[in-house]
């Protein structure tokens, strides 16, 4: 099946049903897009399915039917280990709590990605000069960036540090998952701006995850999941 749009998506969802084992819950998705060099924010509150969704856009899920399109490709009809590649390849992932190597670098934590994907290898001509210069933008001083372990940083630091690595290799799609759950609105609008301008500059499509309504005003669409999703749970017995 090939979803056809009028505007090129980055994300494209149709009918996409998931079951979790056991059957105790369950998310339909009728229909969802993000269209490339579109900021989507997706807000819905905690055990709403935000992070099934977001699973099953970056192949971590199969779905039980439905077509799940991620710059083009069909990700639904892949085996897991093919998932896994194409999740590495083409989609930079911005988590809640950095996930960050913590005796590692800075530099080495922003590497990282392109260990795990020759293709996003092959759009780097120099790694070490493409992080230094997605760090420098992102205000790091490149003396820190080659030599502090990433436990050492302040948490600023290592946002700054989890965007980099999210963005080197320029993926097609970045996906924020709360990002700035724990950042007061100063800190929040500095840090959307440094995401904004990344994602920009390297033509990619945006979908940050969040319950915090306040972000609304900064990005192209804003969608709650409650209009996209619905969620099933079994009946008690």
């Amino acid at each position: 099946m090939v979803i056809e749009d009028t505007a090129p998506c980055a994300i494209a969802m149709r009918d996409v049903r998931f079951d979790w084992p056991g059957g105790q819950f369950g998310l339909d998705v009728p229909a969802f897009d993000v269209k490339q060099n579109e900021t989507v924010l997706l807000l819905g509150q905690s055990g709403s399915g935000k992070s099934t969704l977001l699973s099953l856009i970056c192949g971590i899920l199969a779905p039980s039917q439905g077509v799940i399109q991620v710059s083009g490709t069909d990700i639904g009809t892949l085996g897991r280990a093919k998932r896994d590649r194409f999740r590495a390849d083409h989609i930079g992932i911005i988590f809640q709590m950095f996930n960050l190597l913590p005796y590692a670098s800075a530099l080495d934590n922003i590497l990282v990605p392109l260990r795990f994907s020759k293709a996003r290898r092959a759009r780097v001509q120099s790694p070490r000069q493409e992080a230094l210069a997605l760090t420098r933008a992102l205000g790091l001083p490149d003396a820190l960036v080659a030599r502090a372990q990433a436990s050492t940083l302040s948490v600023g630091q290592q946002q700054r540090v989890a965007v980099a690595r999210a963005m080197i290799g320029r993926p097609n799609v970045v996906i924020a998952d709360e990002p700035t759950s724990a950042l007061d609105s100063g800190a929040q609008e500095e840090f959307l701006e440094l995401v904004f301008g990344q994602v920009r500059d390297a033509g990619a499509a945006l979908l940050m995850v969040s319950h915090d309504e306040r972000l609304a005003s900064r990005f192209d669409r804003v969608i709650r999941l409650d209009q996209i999703a619905r969620q099933r749970r079994a009946a008690a017995s």
